[in-house]
């Protein structure tokens, strides 16, 4: 379950002190795992890219696994809401390096996990689901009331994988062929996916491709695979005028962009300015020109589109369980309060939003989430109540151990 490096390299005790400041900025400062590594990174500069992939990629894991690796180091499990002791945090990263190989015996830190017993494939299958899988009791719980079994362990196992890398072609520069040649003669392992994702490539391995020349120029985004059939669903026309109303960072909104070639108008909302300055670099890097970008900062900045749009994009907030192998920290951090608050939200955007509507428009609902209450139930309420609309397209993708997130997304016209 745990990868197991067969010849381990060198490990200092630089690394073990990051990885530890990291996990605990995560669990007890309740920071995103992407901020904490960025603000640990940033302490030290001379760390070379092996030493932050080293550090990245540990992290990653241990929050993933987080309730395996404290049963195996003989803590007791404890609700993630609790203060975890440096002690506990060094116990643990013990006994993920002692499994993945490393010898853990050189730092007086970490010597005492060498003698801890490491689980067996037996062990393993007869551990209960939450604890094999890492998962809190309560939402291992709340899983087994909306999927079934099997599509539930299937899920877990494909969640507890290393997430394939994925990048878009931005077509208004290259193609993902001229980006293949690209990327070979770095010498940088890459495949084209195939005939369903036209403009998508497969990075075999975990070279710092941000550091490259063609994305510093605006070639590619790294966009799952998943991700990368929502905007082609939607299909924006070139001169269409097009609503993204939660376009955060904007990775969908430089795809649906691309599709129109640069030409109609997208509106780019959300209500966090912070995500739509990021929005703003990546235009300019992709030589993107066709979005206006706004932020909502009362009602009136939905109700003065109402009418206008020929195609509206709802890629709403959710619980995020379709990518928790991307976000492990998601899981730690969920309540069902805030599933709840989230399902809501989502009703609303759909009641608010639709109205943004010209007669005949299109609208595109989804979320990253496995969860049919946030998914096909959210959309059956909303046609029942609003009979203007009717369904044209529907697809519940669950997370794929080699290829994309789990992900939902329902195409839906105005009659």
């Amino acid at each position: 379950m745990i990868h197991k490096v067969s010849q381990p390299s060198k490990i200092h005790f630089s690394h073990l002190l990051a990885i530890g400041e990291c996990v605990n900025l995560i669990f007890n400062e309740k920071y995103l795992a992407d901020r904490a590594l960025e603000y640990v990174l940033k302490e030290d500069k001379r760390r070379g890219t092996k030493d932050r992939a080293f550090i990245a990629e540990h992290v990653y894991t241990l929050v993933r696994h987080w309730r395996l690796l404290r049963h195996c180091a003989q803590l007791p499990h404890q609700d993630t809401q609790a203060h975890f002791s440096d002690g506990e945090i060094w116990r643990t990263m013990a006994v993920l390096l002692n499994w993945e190989g490393y010898s853990v015996q050189q730092f007086r830190e970490t010597a005492e996990a060498a003698h801890y017993p490491l689980p067996t494939e037996s062990d393993l299958e007869a551990m209960p689901l939450a604890l094999r899988y890492s998962l809190p009791d309560w939402l291992f719980e709340y899983l087994k009331t909306e999927l079934s079994i099997e599509q539930l362990k299937n899920e877990l196992w494909a969640q507890t994988q290393q997430a394939p890398l994925f990048v878009r072609a931005n077509t208004l520069k290259t193609t993902a062929l001229e980006l293949k040649k690209y990327f070979t003669e770095l010498n940088i392992p890459c495949s084209l996916v195939g005939e369903s994702y036209p403009d998508a490539l497969r990075i075999h391995s975990r070279t710092n491709i941000m550091a490259t020349g063609a994305f510093k120029n605006g070639f590619f985004e790294v966009q799952d695979l998943s991700s990368q059939t929502v905007a082609p669903l939607l299909s924006p026309q070139p001169h269409e005028r097009v609503l993204d109303a939660c376009a955060g960072a904007g990775g969908k909104t430089l795809h649906l962009a691309a599709i129109m070639q640069n030409t109609g108008k997208i509106i780019a909302l959300d209500t966090e300015s912070k995500r739509l300055k990021e929005l703003e670099r990546r235009m300019l890097r992709g030589g993107i020109e066709n979005v206006e970008i706004r932020t909502i900062d009362s009602s009136k900045t939905i109700k003065r589109l109402e009418g206008s749009m020929d195609a509206v994009l709802l890629d709403v907030p959710c619980s995020g369980l379709g990518v928790l192998r991307r976000n492990p920290d998601a899981k730690w951090r969920l309540t069902p309060n805030r599933i709840q608050d989230l399902k809501n939200t989502q009703s609303q955007i759909l009641r608010d939003l639709h109205k943004t509507l010209k007669p005949h428009g299109r609208l595109l609902y989804a979320t990253c989430s496995i969860l049919p209450s946030e998914n096909a139930i959210q959309v059956k309420t909303f046609l029942d109540q609003n009979p203007q609309f009717e369904l044209v397209a529907e697809s519940q993708l669950f997370t794929q151990a080699d290829s994309g997130d789990g992900f939902y997304k329902a195409l839906l016209q105005k009659i």
